[in-house]
């Protein structure tokens, strides 16, 4: 926020509601921002493009938000590259190019009703989305250790298999 002045160009997803509405209607006013509310598919790219003078430039495309948990806790992955490294033209051609595609072709902007319907939506979402976090890899002491429904030997099972031990089931 301190150095929004500097966004060119800002494009955000909001699917599966985890895009904070705070951030939305932070930026929905700037003037360069834009987000994609329903697009057939997810919108799901990652792509930093840092221009700096004299035609310098550094990217970073991969799994990390611009968020504390991307930085500070999740296991990201992304790789970084800019005007030094081969091709570097072409590939700074085509970067414009897809980002400004999303920008005027995905986004739009949002206004107020955008915003208080998103609102609403990623309130009622926030148990399911809760639900789905955990603690990838080895027991983390900030987090409680979620048990994934792939350890449940229910939920392994196939239907007819399911349906076969319902059936046999004496006491149901």
């Amino acid at each position: 926020l301190k150095h929004r002045s500097k966004i060119e160009q800002l494009t955000v997803g909001t699917h599966f509601y985890q895009t904070d509405p705070e951030f939305i209607a932070d930026f929905r006013k700037h003037r360069n921002a834009r987000f994609v509310m329903n697009p057939d598919g997810v919108f799901h790219p990652k792509v930093y493009l840092f221009e700096h003078a004299d035609w310098e430039w550094d990217c970073i495309v991969g799994s990390p938000n611009f968020t504390r948990a991307a930085f500070h806790g999740n296991d990201e992955v992304a790789v970084h590259f800019s005007q030094d490294d081969l091709n570097a033209a072409q590939i700074y051609r085509h970067l414009i190019k897809t980002l400004s595609d999303y920008h005027r072709r995905v986004a739009k902007c949002v206004d107020a009703a955008d915003l208080a319907a998103y609102r609403d939506v990623w309130k009622r979402q926030r148990k399911r989305i809760h639900s789905l976090s955990g603690t990838y890899g080895e027991t983390s002491t900030r987090k409680k250790r979620v048990r994934s429904p792939l350890s449940v030997d229910l939920f392994k099972e196939s239907w007819p298999e399911y349906f076969r031990q319902v059936k046999a089931d004496r006491y149901d």
